[in-house]
């Protein structure tokens, strides 16, 4: 099995550092797969169940982008949907993916329906000087652009595209 390190810096907070099985690479674009076995706790959308410890996910880092995807799949390997990093343009150094995490995400679920994550906790960042007024400025741009391909049906096309490479080269 091969591997990558994925690196997720969020100011304020230490270092984390996954070590996720690589499915696909290229210049552009790695799709690792995880579970969510460290998981302290299950994470709940709008009364919904959405991660748990027996979760596996597919997470996709597009290299110069400033977002992740991750598509999230249940004990019974169905869909329960895809979790959406707002983060800095990503970085791959070598067998290195860096991630710098700007609070804000997104939660989609199967249907196309979302909603928007940890609106507090970017408040409270920008409040305590943890972003710069550039990390801000590609956050909300990157929340508008997200939520809006999201409404067109575009973030439908994305993620089939991703779901297409992962079933050429792996199954979940």
């Amino acid at each position: 099995m091969k591997e990558i390190e994925l690196v997720a810096i969020r100011p304020g907070k230490r270092e984390q550092v996954w070590i996720n099985e690589l499915v696909y690479a290229d210049a552009s674009l790695v799709i690792s797969m995880f579970d969510f076995s460290g998981l302290e706790r299950d994470f709940v959308v709008n009364g919904n169940t959405v991660i748990e410890r027996r979760c596996t996910a597919w997470c996709s880092d597009l290299i110069g982008k400033t977002y992740e995807i991750m598509g999230v799949f249940n004990a019974h390997k169905k869909l329960n949907g895809y979790y959406i990093n707002i983060n800095r343009p990503i970085v791959r150094d070598g067998n290195r993916v860096i991630v710098y995490d700007l609070f804000l995400d997104i939660w989609v679920f199967p249907d196309m329906r979302f909603v928007i994550l940890d609106e507090d906790e970017f408040k409270d960042a920008r409040a305590k000087g943890l972003l710069t007024a550039e990390d801000v400025h590609i956050a909300l741009d990157t929340l508008k652009m997200l939520t809006a391909m999201i409404e067109s049906g575009g973030f439908k096309d994305v993620v089939s595209g991703l779901e297409e490479k992962i079933a050429t080269h792996r199954k979940i």
